[in-house]
Parts: structure tokens; C-alpha cells; sequence
């Protein structure tokens, strides 16, 4: 129920609540059908009680996610406006593949994070095909205890970003590592590919003292 002076946000809010359409999907319109903004309120736009208002908003749309490795199917309710990113976001969520490493593909083509759905034409019952960009395993060993570990990037992962994992994984503060690959010292902003890092490649890490 509403209050007189509540605002037309006050009702898509509580229609929210009651029926699960997001507030931004929603159009509230008179009956001479104006669209209402969310700040009026009802007694100043001459609402009363039994007065009508019609409801329009975005229709759910069920798309297929199809994870072509595994074969595992995924049914998203997604609304027409959300984009390939939400998308992925979901995909992270229920099947656990890292945002980044999803290549998404609607009718043989790659979309970008930010495209709509509506306006590449995926539509109720639309299929759509997860992939998962290749990894690479690479080994970083310690230059003075020799010590050994693995980790797992992308190709297109950066120096910075293997510092990242190590910081993580070791507890070693990033501003006191040092890679070097095939003899020379690599900067942070060096992508892996760049410099003929591959799979089962060898990074000495040097342990810069205070």
C-alpha cells in the first residue's frame, strides 16, 4: 500500500518488492498514458485512491549458455538491456569461469562486455557459446633458496600480474619483486606473450631486501 504523498519512486519501489521488477525496468504512464518521473508525488500529479496507472516495463528474455568444453548448459533470465559483461558476471557466478577468461560467442561471433543484448539480436531462447581462453603454467623459482612453485596465468596476463599472484600466494609485497626471464629483468607492464613466456616457462624471482 501507498501512502498520498508518496512519489511515483515510492510505488516502482514497493512494485519491486512485491511483484520482482527492478525499478529501472519500469515505466509508470497516467491513464491519458504521460509518462510519470520519480519524484513526483501522488497527490501532486492528482493521484487517488482507485486511480489507474499503467505499468509498462522490459520483458524477462531466457537465454542458453553452452560451455562448449564441458557441455554443461546454463539457462539465464537476463532482460533485454543487460549487457554481454552481466552475462559473463552470471557465468562466474554459477560456473565458476573467471570473467576474464570467458570468450563468449552469439552466432560464430565475439561480442564486447559492453554490448546490449537487444542490440545484437540474442532473444528469448537465444544460444549463446562459453569458451575458456587457454592458460598457461608457469614456474617461478626463488633465486636463492631455489624453492619452486606454480602458477597459473593467460597468455595475455601481464609481468604485473603474475607479481599480483605471488603476492598473494607468497605474502611477498609487490614493490619487492624482481622477474627475470632468459636473463633479463621484465617491467610490470610486459605482457607474457610478448616476451615468449609459454607453458611450463622458468621465472627467477628475486626477493629485494628493505
Amino acid at each position: 500500500m501507498v501512502e498520498p504523498d508518496d512519489t511515483i519512486g515510492a510505488v516502482k519501489a514497493y512494485i519491486q518488492d512485491e511483484k520482482g521488477i527492478p525499478f529501472k525496468k519500469q515505466k509508470l504512464l497516467n491513464e491519458e498514458g504521460r509518462t510519470l518521473r520519480d519524484s513526483h508525488s501522488l497527490t501532486s500529479l492528482g493521484i487517488k485512491k482507485c486511480s489507474t496507472l499503467i505499468l509498462r516495463y522490459a520483458p524477462v528474455t531466457r537465454i542458453i549458455v553452452r560451455n562448449i568444453v564441458s557441455g554443461r548448459v546454463l539457462e539465464i533470465m537476463v532482460w533485454p538491456d543487460d549487457t554481454i559483461g552481466h552475462v559473463m558476471a552470471v557465468i562466474q557466478e554459477k560456473h565458476g569461469i573467471r570473467f576474464h577468461r570467458q570468450k563468449l560467442t552469439f552466432c560464430g561471433n565475439e561480442h564486447g562486455d559492453s554490448e546490449r543484448l537487444a542490440n545484437i539480436g540474442i532473444r528469448n531462447d537465444s544460444i549463446l557459446v562459453v569458451r575458456c581462453k587457454s592458460v598457461t603454467q608457469i614456474f617461478v623459482i626463488y633465486k636463492f633458496s631455489g624453492f619452486i612453485f606454480k602458477v597459473i596465468v593467460d597468455p595475455d596476463d601481464t609481468i604485473g600480474d603474475v607479481k599480483a599472484i605471488i603476492c598473494e600466494k607468497e605474502g611477498i609485497p609487490f614493490h619487492k619483486q624482481r622477474l627475470i626471464f632468459s636473463g633479463k629483468e621484465c617491467s610490470d607492464s610486459e605482457l607474457l606473450t610478448n616476451l615468449g613466456i609459454q607453458d611450463d616457462s622458468e621465472l627467477i624471482l628475486h626477493h629485494l631486501s628493505d
